[in-house]
C-alpha cells in the first residue's frame, strides 16, 4: 500500500517537512511530521511514530515480523484470559484456525495493511496484556497502568476499550471489598490511561478529518448501519470464515 511507504518517507496526507529524504529522515523531521498529522488527520501518532521507525530500523521483514509476534501474543494473551490451564490448548488452536480461514481479501486490507495494522492489532497485546495483570492480582498494578496507558495511545477505539476495560476491573474491586471502597492508589493508576486517551481522542485532527469526509448520510445511525453492512460482507464472504465465526460466538456460549 502506497501509505505504508508514505508514511515511512514521511510523504503522505499531504504534509510536507522540511529536510525529510525518504527513510534517512531524522527525530526532527518525524516529531515535525507526527506534529502536523496530529493537528489535521488525528491523534494515532504514538503508532504511527512505531510504524515509521520499524520501517527505518528494519524495513518490511522489520514490520513483518512485528506483525506476526503482535498476532501470536494476542492469541496467546486471549486464551490466558478466558480459558482454564486443561483447556489451554484448544484455547489456542480455535483462533489460529479462525486467523487463517480469513478471505485473502481480508487479511490484505487488514492484516497486511500496515498502517491500519500498527494502530488496530499492534496495540491488543497492551490492553490485554494489562488485563491479563489486572486478573493476576486482583487489582490495577503498575504495570498493568503502563500497558493500559500505551494500549490507549494507538488508537480512539483501543482509547475507549481501555478505559472500559478499567471500569470493569474498578467496579469488580469495588465490589469485592469488604467495605466497599476504592483506593486512592487504584483511582491514581488510571490517570495515565485516562490522559493517554484524552491526547488520542480529543486530537485537533480528528475534527479536522470528520469534516473533510463525505459520508453516505448526515445521520450518524445510518452511517454505524451502513459500515456495519461493510464489515459484514468483508467477513462473511467466504463460507468457511462464516462458519468459523458462527462456530466462535456459539464457543462463547
Amino acid at each position: 500500500y502506497y501509505d505504508d511507504w508514505g508514511m515511512a518517507a514521511l510523504d503522505f496526507h499531504q504534509i510536507t517537512v522540511e529536510g525529510a529524504h525518504g527513510r534517512d529522515s531524522g527525530i526532527p523531521q518525524v516529531i515535525d511530521y507526527l506534529s502536523q498529522f496530529y493537528m489535521r488527520w488525528g491523534g494515532r501518532v504514538f503508532a504511527f511514530f512505531l510504524q515509521i521507525y520499524t520501517f527505518k530500523i528494519a524495513g518490511a521483514d522489520g514490520a513483518r515480523i512485528v506483525q506476526w509476534v503482535a498476532t501470536l501474543a494476542m492469541v496467546v494473551l486471549c486464551a490466558r484470559l478466558s480459558a482454564p490451564a486443561r483447556w489451554l490448548g484448544w484455547a489456542l488452536a480455535i483462533p489460529v484456525v479462525l486467523y487463517l480461514a480469513l478471505p485473502l481479501h481480508v487479511a490484505a486490507r487488514g492484516t497486511y495493511w500496515f498502517s491500519a495494522s500498527s494502530h488496530s492489532l499492534w496495540s491488543v497485546p497492551f490492553l490485554l496484556g494489562g488485563a491479563l495483570a489486572c486478573m493476576h492480582r486482583g487489582a490495577i498494578t503498575p504495570y498493568a497502568a503502563v500497558l493500559f496507558a500505551a494500549s490507549a495511545l494507538f488508537n480512539e477505539m483501543l482509547a475507549a476499550a481501555t478505559l472500559v476495560v478499567i471500569g470493569v476491573q474498578l467496579l469488580a474491586a469495588y465490589l469485592t471489598s469488604r467495605p466497599r471502597r476504592l483506593s486512592f492508589r487504584q483511582l491514581l493508576l488510571c490517570i495515565p490511561a485516562a490522559a493517554a486517551a484524552g491526547f488520542v481522542v480529543l486530537a485537533p485532527g480528528n475534527f479536522a478529518r470528520a469534516r473533510s469526509f463525505e459520508y453516505p448520510s448526515s445521520d450518524r445511525l445510518e452511517n454505524v448501519i451502513v459500515n456495519l453492512g461493510r464489515i459484514e460482507s468483508l467477513l462473511l464472504a467466504s463460507p468457511l470464515s462464516s462458519a468459523l465465526l458462527l462456530i466462535w460466538m456459539l464457543s462463547a456460549v
